[in-house]
């Protein structure tokens, strides 16, 4: 059974004071539909990021305000225009 295609990563990079060694500054980057979330020691989590999907609404427009588009293909595989 094929999968659907698709692109997701996660990068997170952590700054750390010299002198507590506790964190101080977070970089957050992602692709696709990854999510980053942080966990404090007291178990308090936060989401750190949103997913950057298509089916957003408001991630679609960002796509068509950037001179790009969004297209749903029920078959990748048939003919221009037959998807």
């Amino acid at each position: 059974r094929r999968m659907p295609d698709g692109s997701s990563a996660l990068l997170a990079v952590i700054e750390r004071d010299d002198q507590t060694g506790l964190a101080k500054d977070a970089w957050i980057a992602n692709v696709g539909d990854s999510r980053a979330v942080i966990v404090r020691r007291s178990g308090k989590a936060k989401q750190m990021n949103r997913e950057l999907t298509p089916y957003l609404k408001d991630e679609k427009q960002r796509i068509h305000d950037e001179g790009g588009f969004v297209k749903f293909v029920s078959n990748p595989f048939a003919e221009h225009g037959e998807g």
